[in-house]
């Protein structure tokens, strides 16, 4: 298990019986005059380039030099030693042979050796698997629902598996220890270093495969007797099997419904959703990474219009939508919210990480930000930077608002007018609103998504007149830092 070993190699001096003498003679030569050690049928293992002895037919062919120590008895009263560190990353995980070619010395003739030998079991590494497939069953290949998840076991040490479908990806690891302990989908075996395990009824979607892998390992107390373990996740395991319409289709009855979309408690999407990955349906998992987030929430819609699903399951959907950017819980989705999420800034709860950029395994890295606030403006209520109020339109009440709080430079939100986001609320603001100004939220940010070109009509002369009374000049001027006073638009 460690990331190194020494072989060590010591010989003795040798004495034969002399009939004729009637004693014990020296044998100098055998006393011997190097070593070779080779692992396996031949590596590099140590400090000179490549393999030391490549010549095939050779008796020393594919051994190495030792290196770190080498004394041969021969030259030294016959005591002999050898020493190679060899480097066990450079292993593979498993059974590998070590093999010691001590030669006899000679001064002519064919080469005299005798070989020592051991075996070694490397198990630096927890057993590591492979999805090989998730096609159906080779006896029936057109029941796409009844499917065979075959993993392999990539370093060949594995001598079970347990295998699972769909899990929850909050489950802890020993929690699916434990399903594999109480003998739970215990895998067959289809291959030497692979196994089985079939699934009835898999509907279309993207699975997710949990594997939990045991190998054999090796103490110097209970031998080959103990095991070790490893738990891995295979997700985006992608099928379309005719049992259940596509994401969406939580019911898996092939029907899209506004049962399948909504409503807490019913196995819908927003039961899902907010089960905070207690919960995994495949049909759910639109991005295939194994849970169920905000970032299916978002691809839902524009999947269910691409399926055809009906206006009642639409309006569904944008009700799911708007409840979760609804962070204060008052059953409203307005600009109270982007209130409670500034006031949850720096911290990392559920609720207000709407962008959900950054999870590694199960834990969630990423703060709530600007990039919430972001996500709550444009995924979540479908309007566009500008429409400070959140009423789908960019009006002279949002122009107000800005006006009001022009400078601002502490707890500069995006409701009193931060239009970019950068904690200041100044001129840019006012150019981001003008850009936007007569367009109605939802149409512009549909053209945003697609890259349509809109017009916008320009505010006129009277209309900014009538609106800020000629204070919008002095507010445009605002400087930040040293800027030139005097600038005018």
């Amino acid at each position: 298990r460690a990331n190194s070993f020494q072989v060590q190699l010591n010989t003795t001096p040798v004495s034969l019986y002399d009939p004729e003498l009637e004693m014990m003679v020296r044998d100098f030569d055998a006393d011997g005059d190097t070593a070779l050690i080779r692992i396996n049928d031949g590596l590099d293992l140590n400090n000179i380039t490549g393999i030391d002895n490549p010549t095939p037919g050779d008796v020393a062919y594919g051994f190495e030099e030792f290196t770190d120590t080498r004394v041969p008895g021969f030259t030294n009263n016959g005591i002999g030693s050898y020493a190679q560190t060899i480097d066990t990353t450079d292993l593979a995980e498993g059974r590998h042979f070590v093999t010691v070619r001590a030669f006899r010395h000679r001064a002519s003739g064919p080469e005299v050796f005798t070989d020592f030998k051991r075996a070694i079991y490397v198990d630096r590494l927890p057993a590591e698997a492979a999805v090989l497939s998730f096609d159906p069953f080779a006896s029936s290949p057109n029941t796409l629902q009844n499917r065979d998840l075959i993993v392999k076991s990539v370093d060949g040490t594995a001598d079970n598996m347990h295998l699972f479908l769909d899990l929850p990806a909050n489950l802890t690891d020993a929690q699916v220890l434990q399903m594999a302990l109480n003998g739970q989908n215990d895998a067959g075996n289809y291959d030497v270093d692979s196994f089985v395990f079939g699934f009835n009824n898999v509907t279309t979607g993207n699975h997710v495969a949990t594997v939990v892998t045991f190998e054999p390992t090796f103490d110097g107390v209970h031998g080959f007797n103990v095991q070790r373990v490893n738990a891995q996740q295979f997700a985006g395991l992608s099928t379309s099997t005719g049992v259940g319409a596509g994401f969406g289709d939580l019911n898996a009855n092939n029907v899209f419904q506004t049962t399948d979309i909504a409503g807490l408690g019913n196995g819908s999407f927003e039961t899902v959703l907010y089960s905070q990955n207690a919960q995994f349906k495949a049909s759910a998992d639109l991005d295939g990474n194994g849970r169920i987030d905000n970032r299916d929430l978002f691809s839902l819609g524009p999947s269910l219009v691409t399926s055809g699903a009906s206006a009642a399951v639409l309006t569904a959907y944008d009700g799911v939508l708007l409840r979760r950017g609804d962070i204060n819980q008052d059953s409203v989705t307005n600009v109270a919210d982007v209130v409670a999420l500034y006031a949850a800034f720096g911290t990392t709860a559920w609720r207000p990480n709407l962008n959900v950029d950054d999870i590694v395994g199960d834990v969630v890295i990423d703060i709530v930000d600007e990039d919430d606030v972001q996500t709550l403006i444009t995924d979540i209520i479908g309007t566009v930077n500008g429409d400070f109020d959140l009423d789908g339109d960019v009006d002279g009440r949002d122009f107000l608002t800005w006006q009001r709080n022009a400078g601002l430079t502490i707890n500069a939100r995006y409701d009193l007018g931060d239009a970019d986001l950068n904690g200041v609320i100044d001129g840019e603001d006012l150019e981001i609103w003008q850009g936007v100004y007569g367009t109605a939220g939802l149409a512009a940010q549909a053209a945003l998504l697609t890259g349509a070109v809109v017009a916008v009509p320009e505010p006129n002369t009277g209309v900014l007149a009538a609106l800020c009374g000629g204070l919008i000049w002095g507010a445009c001027c605002h400087s930040r830092g040293g800027g030139n006073p005097g600038r005018r638009r």
